[in-house]
């Protein structure tokens, strides 16, 4: 006969039961036929499961999930077994390809979700989870410690672990490896990206591959909810036609790019996730979803080129892997500039920037793939303080069959110079919308403007203050001019704002290009 203690005991589980779920386990649903007869058969009669298998389900999937699985009616069939959502047959057919997983036929079981793998089992494919946990940089000196290699135990230790590497990986971090986590892992280890590089690493080559790149984020076809580089004034401008297919975040102004790869740090600025292939990532910043300005999407172009020339294995050796946890400042970054970037040291100024030779228009002294800048008007920030065309970082694309030197930047395709100036002139030209009013209202004041709650009217808080607005942002003032002509662009003086001075036009000490001698000993390491 049982003591009053452990009766007491069996009580309390019984009550532990009843009690409202504290953790709901989202990733997959729950199938639990065997270990809900065990369990129910556990509370008539004890000796059929250990309290202890209660206890460690309860931690694992919450009390309302125990409470679902002791409501099944299945005969016993004896210890507990936790399943997920039954797959497909096409998926049951699916197998490991990881050498370390393939053959392992509980890993298989694992994979198949028939049961997952979770809290409490002592295996021998537990061991190689932990390793191969331990060889993407998770430390486990628990599991690790009697012998310096993994004991087998999914303890509290792994399942912390496991949790840290579903959320590393955009899992629901529950703690139990299944389909998905072990799936993601199998991934990571079956399948290593290329090896060969794609181009010369030569300055020929990467000027072509810029050139490339330009003309790809300016294909239309790329274009969609889900895809492309976009401006995000453009994307809001798409969201406000059509708010269902594009859908719209006020901080897609901040800059947007696949959460699955890239954390943005701060405006325009993204690094790549610890163990994720920076190869597989500047792929995806430039496939998009992606919401950036042109200074970054040329960055991103230029360590593709990078990418493409060394080959994705160094790649990824070099800025980020799926099977090394580099540190945060070693990882694929970028921003709206090169120092602090990945591109910092691998870029040089072009010859004609060290010479300050601007050439002449329609004959600059450019190389494909040289990064040049234009500016627009110098007063263009007095009128559209928010625009997004102050300037247009711009690459060298050649010259077409009539001998006509061609230029593009993110938003202009190839065009003359003249047809660079003129899309400025037209950019320029637009009357002011409520980016600019707000850009005004909040920064470019006396004293501040009271702002209400909700969404105000830029504009008419604009007009309604103008007396706390600072004069050279007012066009009665006649500070900047309302509208110009392409030709205004080179023949207005040099203006500064904000202490940077601006000259219309051409700016030759801009130019730049990949080091190719860095690139090539970069591919030969």
């Amino acid at each position: 006969m049982k003591s009053a203690g452990y009766r007491r005991r069996i009580a309390r589980e019984r009550q532990a039961l009843k009690r409202p779920q504290r953790h709901v386990s989202g990733q997959d649903d729950y199938e639990l036929p065997q270990a809900a007869s065990a369990a129910r058969a556990s509370l008539d009669t004890p000796d059929a499961l250990h309290p202890t298998h209660i206890l460690a389900l309860q931690r694992t999937v919450g009390n309302q999930a125990v409470q679902r699985l002791l409501a099944h009616e299945q005969p016993a069939q004896g210890g507990v077994r936790i399943q997920r959502a039954p797959l497909t047959a096409e998926e049951k057919a699916e197998n490991l390809t990881a050498s370390r997983f393939a053959g392992d036929a509980r890993l298989e079981e694992v994979f198949d979700n028939s049961p997952a793998m979770f809290y409490g089992e002592k295996s021998d494919a537990v061991a190689k989870i932990q390793q191969a946990l331990v060889d993407l940089g998770y430390p486990m000196p628990i599991s690790t410690r009697k012998t310096g290699s993994p004991d087998g135990i999914f303890g509290s230790e792994t399942r912390a672990t496991v949790k840290q590497f579903q959320r590393d990986h955009g899992l629901y971090p529950d703690g139990i490896v299944g389909r998905k986590t072990l799936g993601e892992l199998d991934r990571i280890f079956g399948n290593p990206p290329a090896k060969d590089p794609e181009i010369e690493a030569t300055e020929e080559a990467l000027g072509q591959h810029m050139v490339e790149g330009v003309h790809k984020i300016n294909d239309g076809s790329s274009f969609s909810p889900t895809s492309g580089v976009w401006y995000s004034h453009n994307y809001e401008d798409e969201h406000i036609k059509d708010p269902e297919r594009f859908p719209w975040n006020p901080d897609y102004r901040n800059g947007y790019a696949n959460p699955t790869y890239w954390e943005r740090l701060g405006w325009m600025e993204w690094r790549l996730k610890p163990n994720k292939s920076a190869s597989e990532g500047i792929k995806a910043w430039l496939e998009g979803l992606t919401i950036a300005e042109c200074f970054t999407a040329l960055v991103a172009i230029e360590l593709d080129s990078v990418r493409a020339a060394i080959g994705d294995a160094k790649f990824d050796e070099r800025f980020g892997s799926t099977t090394n946890r580099l540190p945060d400042e070693s990882r694929l970054h970028i921003k709206q500039s090169i120092v602090g970037t990945s591109l910092e040291g691998l870029m040089k100024w072009t010859d004609a920037a060290n010479a300050g030779d601007a050439g002449v228009m329609g004959n600059r002294p450019a190389k494909e793939g040289d990064w040049y800048y234009f500016y627009n008007h110098p007063r263009y920030l007095l009128k559209h303080p928010a625009g997004a065309f102050q300037g247009e970082n711009a690459v060298y694309m050649g010259k077409n069959d009539a001998g006509v030197q061609l230029w593009a930047g993110m938003g202009v395709p190839d065009t003359d110079e003249v047809g660079m100036l003129k899309e400025m002139a037209d950019a320029y030209n637009v009357e002011r919308d409520e980016r600019d009013y707000e850009h005004i209202v909040k920064y470019r004041t006396i004293t501040p403007i009271p702002i209400p709650p909700g969404n105000p009217s830029w504009k008419a808080l604009y007009e309604a203050n103008l007396d706390k607005i600072r004069p050279e942002y007012r066009p009665e003032t006649g500070e900047f001019p309302d509208a110009i002509d392409w030709t205004e662009i080179l023949s207005a003086p040099e203006y500064e704002i904000d202490g940077t001075k601006r000259k219309g036009g051409f700016v030759a000490g801009a130019g730049k290009q990949l080091d190719a001698d860095k690139i090539k000993a970069m591919r030969e390491e």
